[in-house]
């Protein structure tokens, strides 16, 4: 708890309130101006830090910092009952000395459509629109789903004094600038439908082209829409990939060897509340009988509350993923890791979901809009690491999306002991990691299998930009100890002293002991 005068705080002040029962997997938080919310414990600490932040750091906020980065949510007390806040506000300095040296401030105002876009709804696109300003702090304002908003002006009028408490005192164009990019108004998003877990609305992306969207976003981590499907008059499509991290998940089915065959009976289970949308797309690219899918969200009635397409009748969907585990073996899983409740299960069930694949089967965890949860997705990829010996990853920079390709494949690795130093060494097999053409003709074979690939979607591109996530290779191989015996002339040069073989490596390795051990006998003798 924490105690201050409210009147004389430079931040609102905020009391925590922790409910906690045996062996629960949630706790009840309530912030001072703010609902309660049930969260897991990682969230709850999330919370607080956040609270305490705002708090420890506030008198920093007042001085330019280059490359400094805060977020503030701008609750509604009149709004009781609503778990989102009304605004959502991320303050970014510049990284360049001759732009932090200007002094300058402004607040920039997102239109409702624009919440979600590159350019306002990422970090790195916040970034890029700093640097088009040329101003040394900006303050991107973003209006949050469930709430009614009026003109720019009252926007401006409202959240005046916010903005003044987030200005330094050295700013040299007082008052701050307020922009848009919206005209007069936010602009409204059309409600479809809302309840106590989801928002169905659609969005109007360009006008002018005639571009709308349907988006389904769920309450509990509303800064990213769990389904994004085109809408072509007033109807959903969902026959066609609209974001990149979808295509990502089709041109990784050169991954799994099974796809390659004309055998009927493939089996795949698509997990998660973000993948919702993709199931009928797959149904679609990977007909029956050729594929068995299966479906497992708690949150599976978002298909009707974004009025989807009907998937067709031999889809099994089920609420508990426990069941569809423990009954069935697949070729392909696909995890949507964006709910902060999912990424804790995936963690425990992954032991579960390696045994539910079938020999060369593979394992795709979709992360979306990454932005702050980087120190998520790395420790995800360790946790993910301890069950599957082999990872890649593709990566859409454009709206920080990562699908990751995980796969376990036998005698990948092998133990060896350094005869002079004893140390043990892991030698990664070159032979069984798959090249750039490798997984071309893997994709070809896929589309041959399932001719209803579209063309025109170029998907095999994508493979191009899948790297290796795991094992971690690179200049930090001496301390991980793990070596990859590779023949690529660029790779040897980016890995100093690793070399093309292994006896190579281990004779390099003794030299490099040799030479420290004789550097000790000199020093010491001196």
């Amino acid at each position: 708890m924490c105690i201050r005068d409210r009147a004389k705080a430079k931040h609102t002040p905020f009391v925590v309130t922790v409910t906690t029962a045996a062996q629960a997997s949630t706790i009840d938080l309530k912030l001072v101006d703010s609902p309660p919310q049930r969260l897991s414990a990682q969230e709850v600490l999330a919370k607080v830090k956040a609270a305490q932040l705002s708090t420890l750091f506030g008198a920093s906020l007042r001085k330019f910092s280059a490359g400094q980065r805060f977020s503030f949510e701008v609750w509604d007390s009149k709004a009781q009952g609503n778990v989102i806040p009304r605004f959502t506000l991320h303050i970014l300095d510049a990284e360049s000395p001759s732009l932090l040296d200007k002094k300058t401030c402004a607040a920039f105002i997102v239109s409702r459509p624009k919440r979600y876009s590159y350019s306002f709804g990422t970090e790195k696109g916040m970034t890029e629109l700093l640097a088009q300003t040329g101003m040394s702090r900006l303050i991107v304002i973003l209006a949050n789903p469930t709430h009614r908003f009026g003109t720019v002006k009252e926007i401006q009028a409202e959240l005046g004094p916010v903005v003044a408490d987030l200005i330094p005192k050295s700013c040299s164009n007082k008052p701050v600038p307020f922009f848009s990019e919206g005209g007069e108004t936010l602009g409204e998003n059309e409600l479809i439908f809302e309840d106590a877990d989801f928002i169905v609305e659609d969005v109007c992306l360009d006008e002018e082209e005639q571009e709308f969207a349907r988006y389904i976003i769920r309450k509990e981590d509303y800064s990213t829409p769990a389904g994004q499907f085109a809408l072509r008059a007033e109807v959903v499509d969902t026959t066609a990939p609209i974001a990149d991290w979808q295509k990502f998940v089709l041109a990784g089915l050169a991954f799994c060897s099974r796809f390659e065959s004309k055998e009927e009976g493939k089996t795949a289970l698509v997990w998660g509340g973000g993948q919702i949308g993709l199931a009928p797309f797959l149904e679609k690219v990977l007909p029956s009988p050729r594929l068995a899918l299966t479906v497992a969200d708690g949150n599976a009635k978002a298909f009707t509350l974004a009025q989807l397409p009907a998937l067709r009748a031999e889809t099994r969907v089920a609420t508990d993923v426990a069941t569809v585990l423990a009954d069935a073996a697949y070729d392909l899983i696909i995890v949507d890791v964006a709910p902060p409740s999912l990424r804790a299960e995936l963690s425990s069930r992954l032991p579960t979901l390696k045994r539910a694949l079938r020999a060369g089967g593979a394992l795709f965890a979709v992360f979306r809009r990454l932005g702050e949860r980087k120190d998520d997705f790395t420790s995800t990829v360790d946790e993910i690491a301890k069950e599957f010996n082999l990872i890649y990853s593709g990566r859409a920079d454009y709206f920080e999306d990562v699908v990751l390709y995980c796969m376990d494949v036998d005698g990948l690795l092998e133990k060896e002991v350094n005869a002079s130093t004893k140390e043990e060494i892991t030698i990664v097999k070159e032979k069984l990691l798959p090249s750039k053409k490798d997984l071309e003709t893997r994709f070809r074979r896929v589309k041959e299998t399932f001719a209803s690939f579209d063309e025109t979607s170029n998907l095999h591109e994508y493979l191009g930009e899948v790297e290796l996530a795991h094992p971690r290779l690179g200049k930090s191989f001496q301390k991980t100890n793990t070596f990859l015996k590779r023949a690529d002339e660029e790779e040897k040069e980016e890995r100093g002293l690793q070399n093309a073989t292994k006896d190579m490596y281990l004779n390099d390795f003794e030299k490099v002991n040799k030479r420290k051990k004789d550097k000790k006998r000199k020093n010491k003798n001196k």
